[in-house]
Formats: C-alpha cells, structure tokens, sequence
C-alpha cells in the first residue's frame, strides 16, 4: 500500500468515527430510553422547584448589581482586594456578585472587566474561577433549608465554600503582577423590563444545563451499578443533581454526606464550568479554570469535614 493510499483510508477512518460515536450513543438512548426520561424529569422538577425560585431574583438583582455598583481601586475594599489576590481592585465587585449573585454571574462580570480593559489575561483565568461560586441563596434556602430542613447546615457549607475560594485565591496570587492602568468604565442604567426578560432567559439557559446533566447521570446510573462511581460522577457533573443524590445517600454519616455536599458545591461541576465557558474568550485555559474549581472542592471537604465531625 502507498503513502498516498494509507493517507487517504486514515482520513476516511477519522471522519466515520464521529457517525460511529453518534450512532452508538443513539443506540444508547434507545436502550435505555425511559431512564433517560426520568432523568430529564428529574431535571425538570428539581429546576421548576428548588433552582429557579431560588434563582430567578438574584438574576434581576445581578442586573442593578453591574448597573450601580462601583468600586474604587483605592477605597478599602478594592486595596484589600487588590493586596490579597493580585487582581485590579476595581473587579472585586465580580467576585462580590460571584459570591452573593452566584454562577455563573461572577465569570460573567470577570469577563466583562476584561473587555473595559480592567484586567489582563492572567488575572482574568484566576477571577473567572474564583468568582464562579454559588450563591447564599442557592446554598441556604436551596440546600440548606430545602433539601437538608436546616438553614444553618446551609450556611456553614456557604462559608465553607467561600472561604475555600478566598485561600485559593491567597496561595495561587502572582507577586509579580503588574495592575493596569484603567479607563472609566460605561455602565448603563437598570432597566426592570429588560432585567426581567433577562432573568427568565438565564433561568431557562440554567435549567436547560440542568436538565441534561440530569439525563446524563441517569443514564451513567443505568449503565454502573457501582454506588460510589455513581456519587463521583454526578459531583463531577452537575451540582444540584449531586446535592440531591448524596443527600439521599444513606450508607454514610452525615458529617460525610455534608462534607461532599461541600465538594460538589466547591466544584461547582462541569455544567456550571460549561455556562462559565459560554462567556470566556477561546485563548483563556480552561484547564487552569478547572483545576482552580478542583481545589476550591477539596478544600471546602476538608474545611466542613472537620466543622461537622466536630459537632456532630
């Protein structure tokens, strides 16, 4: 056979392979079609229930957030800011609305100090991450109060999560940073009609992760039967369907069932990675982001681990 010739089949070969994929996964589908089903209305009544009410206000206060709020480099918030993380004080305001607002509104608003020219490249990888936690309300009243029956639970894993970011963001700082220098930068006024409209786009956006994710770990389940494969997986995958599952895990103590929670929540998941990624320019490390997430998970396990061991 010639050079020519063997080319020319390993082409033909690499372009079947993504139709062979696609068929195998439909066959899948097939197979197995009614536990995807129940996957997808899993999704749907965990976002119509606990997500999306617990949401939906945040998104249109988000909004007036990035509309009134400014913070200067200089002012106390900003410096501290600034001398902690080694990112420009003036986006402290994105980790601000990451941390109260949620994801994936705080890489959103990490983005949007990059296109002002707030911030370079470097600096945008770490606030990206480190702005992309869940929200109080997610975790209190969504965790904490509606799936665990206990707003304070919710609030210790909260913390725990935050303060896991926080020292990420300590130990990964890069002393040699240089702060750009910054324009004013244009806001544009909060407007409740167009908020509204937006807040419902971003709930369905949400849901629809959501909701495959959700059909993605059904199907995963179907296929393993492995318990703690299955617990690994859906905390990798998607961070509410996580919740809900080690929640309902029954086989561990609870000091442990919430230190995963913790993880899960740290993590965030790829579903929340992939909204994240939806707003980061192509050149940005995906890697960097994730391995960033990693450590935040590890950290908030550790840290609530030991809280509820202790009392428990």
């Amino acid at each position: 056979m010639t050079t020519i010739a063997f080319k020319s089949k390993k082409k033909s070969f690499k372009a079947i392979v993504p139709n062979l994929i696609c068929l195998f996964f439909a066959l899948i589908m097939l197979i197995f079609s009614n536990d995807m089903k129940s996957g997808v209305l899993y999704g749907i009544n965990l976002s119509v229930n606990t997500i999306v009410p617990t949401l939906f206000p945040f998104f249109i206060l988000s909004d007036l957030w990035s509309s009134q709020l400014s913070i200067n480099k200089n002012s106390v918030i900003g410096s501290l800011f600034q001398r902690m993380f080694g990112i420009n004080g003036i986006a402290s305001s994105a980790f601000l609305c990451g941390t109260v607002c949620g994801f994936p509104l705080g890489a959103k608003s990490a983005v949007d100090y990059y296109n002002a020219g707030v911030i370079n490249k470097k600096e945008l990888e770490r606030l990206c991450a480190l702005s992309s936690n869940p929200s109080c309300a997610f975790v209190i009243s969504g965790i904490g109060a509606g799936m665990y029956g206990d707003a304070k639970l919710g609030i210790i894993l909260y913390f725990c999560v935050i303060f896991s970011s926080i020292f990420v963001g300590l130990i990964t700082k890069d002393k040699g940073y240089k702060i750009l220098e910054t324009r004013e930068i244009s806001r544009q006024s909060f407007n409740l009609v167009d908020s509204i409209k937006n807040a419902g786009i971003s709930s369905i956006a949400v849901s629809s992760y959501i909701i495959f994710f959700s059909a993605l770990i059904s199907l995963w389940r179907s296929l393993c039967q492995n318990e703690y494969l299955n617990l690994l997986f859906s905390s990798f995958a998607e961070v509410s369907s996580a919740c809900c599952i080690i929640k309902d895990w029954q086989t561990t103590p609870t000091s442990f069932s919430l230190a995963l929670t913790a993880f899960a929540l740290g993590f965030s998941g790829l579903s929340v990675h992939l909204q994240a990624f939806s707003f980061l320019p192509s050149f940005v490390s995906k890697k960097k982001f994730i391995l960033l997430k990693s450590m935040v998970g590890l950290l908030s396990f550790i840290l609530s681990f030991s809280i509820f061991s202790s009392i428990k």
